[in-house]
């Protein structure tokens, strides 16, 4: 069975935590943790993420594409430093985010929604 995180999951910056185990999950009432397990509406991919950096400029459409292929953590198309450290970054084949906060998935501008965890 899969459950899915309260409120579509959230996208967090670096000061809160994303897990890594598959099952754990934002919960009504509990601590606010990332959504590990985002998937894009529109292209149907998994959304990955790159800690402790910014976007250095807009991403083309081929920019993003191979940043999501590669995530390479020392590509020209992000940067750390200058606030990057408090920031992670969000990509699918179609868009992407810099997010220092949280950003909550069910009011969030993507179209990007908590995929489901593995009941525990």
């Amino acid at each position: 069975m899969r459950v899915r995180c309260f409120e579509d999951g959230y996208l967090v910056g670096m000061g809160q935590p994303l897990p890594t185990a598959a099952s754990e999950h934002f919960v009504e009432g509990g601590t606010l943790v990332g959504c590990n397990h985002v998937k894009c509406d529109g292209c149907q991919q998994i959304v990955k993420h790159l800690d402790h950096r910014m976007f250095a400029e807009p991403l083309s459409r081929s920019e993003r594409d191979s940043l999501y292929d590669s995530l390479d953590p020392t590509s020209p198309l992000v940067t750390a430093g200058a606030g990057g450290d408090s920031y992670r970054l969000y990509l699918c084949r179609c868009t992407y985010a810099a997010i220092a906060g949280a950003s909550c998935l069910e009011i969030a501008d993507q179209p990007w929604r908590c995929a489901g965890h593995p009941d525990a």
